[in-house]
């Protein structure tokens, strides 16, 4: 139930810029009332050219849920006349009533992304992805051994955080017999012949990955590998269903605790019993060969990318600085870890579910933290 009100007047060319109504101030459910006149609203979705527009007719009232709540902005533009059904009206005096939910502190829902998480995680990705992809062809060892020991014939493989579905792409080289699609898997294969030797020939029935990225979804699609847009926090996957699951580099990207268990639940929740995952997360203790040096666990780390792989307005972006060398540099928001901690997420994260989880192992590897356990 709505608990406050805004009312806006807007006169003929008046509009109002594109923006998602704060999500910690307010509830999951917008309402606003048109009267008088007629407009159109836009809709953009973050990080593409993706628009669509909708007409308000007067005594209308607009409801934004889910994605079109959190994720698309909405906005009405500056000018003096609108094309309505290939008709050009004159704008009018129009008054709106925005009714909304007032959150408390204490109701905040770990299920909203905090603004730093919007800004240097979602932002960011949706600005580098393409550079990061380019970037991120190379499979962990650690990452193809678990996958191996643990992948069988028929088996049900979730990638909860896919990015460009290097995983994925792996699960079905095996699955194919190393019969390729393209030169750039069949080289990947070769380097994993030679790293691992033979390959194994156990197939996985499917294999499914999420992101949030949808420019990283749309490469995974290029390449014909089954990823959805989709959040590790509310994973669109019914419970019980995966043999194994993986989340790769992807929690210490969640700011808050309660965020980082949320998504530890969702993995659990998706395992069958008997399933196996691996989680991973940067560790706030680095090698010594590492060039990183963390004192703190929350921070931003600036990624370089050339300029070639820049979008139009990178320049004039959030936070976008230039390095000596003329790169771009983002920034993005991290959690590094402690030894333990991780542990700790999956353990609390099991209690609230009532279910029972066994860790199989916690190492140290390139710098993460890294977790398996199995689902009994």
């Amino acid at each position: 139930m709505s608990d406050q009100v805004t009312i806006n007047e807007y006169l003929p060319g008046q509009g109002i810029r594109p923006h998602v109504d704060t999500p910690e101030a307010f509830g999951s459910h917008i309402s606003s009332l048109s009267l008088l006149s007629p407009i159109i609203m836009d809709f953009r979705y973050p990080g593409s050219k993706e628009k669509k527009s909708i007409v308000l007719p007067p005594r209308s009232m607009l409801v934004l849920t889910g994605p079109a709540r959190y994720k698309w902005s909405h906005g009405i533009s500056h000018r003096k006349i609108d094309c309505i059904n290939g008709s050009i009206v004159q704008r009018k005096r129009r008054v709106s009533l925005t009714l909304r939910k007032v959150l408390e502190k204490k109701a905040i829902n770990p299920l909203i992304p905090p603004m730093v998480e919007r800004d240097y995680v979602h932002k960011f990705y949706d600005k580098v992805a393409d550079h990061f992809s380019h970037t991120r062809w190379n499979v962990w060892p650690h990452v193809v051994d678990f996958l191996q020991r643990y992948t069988k014939s028929g088996s049900i493989v979730f990638d909860l955080g896919c990015g460009n579905g290097k995983y994925l792409n792996k699960l079905r080289m095996w699955k194919n017999d190393n019969h390729d699609d393209d030169k750039e898997e069949e080289e990947e294969e070769d380097e994993d012949k030679n790293q691992h030797g033979a390959n194994v020939t156990a197939a996985a029935a499917a294999a499914i990955g999420i992101d949030m990225c949808e420019r990283l979804v749309q490469i995974c699609g290029n390449r014909k590998l089954n990823a959805s847009l989709g959040d590790a926090l509310q994973v669109p996957l019914k419970s019980g269903r995966a043999d194994v699951a993986i989340s790769i580099a992807v929690i210490h990207h969640m700011s808050t605790e309660d965020r980082r268990r949320k998504a530890m639940e969702e993995m659990i929740r998706v395992l069958v019993p008997g399933g196996y995952a691996l989680v991973t997360a940067w560790a706030k203790t680095q090698p010594g060969t590492s060039r990183r040096k963390f004192d703190k666990h929350d921070l931003l780390i600036g990624w370089q990318m050339p300029k070639k792989f820049a979008q139009s307005n990178d320049n004039c972006d959030y936070g976008v600085e230039e390095s000596k060398d003329g790169k771009l540099v983002f920034q993005r928001y991290c959690h590094v870890f402690e030894e333990g901690e991780i542990v700790q997420l999956l353990k609390s994260a099991a209690k609230t579910l009532n279910s029972t989880i066994c860790i199989i192992r916690e190492y140290l590897n390139a710098g993460n933290w890294c977790v398996e356990f199995l689902k009994k």
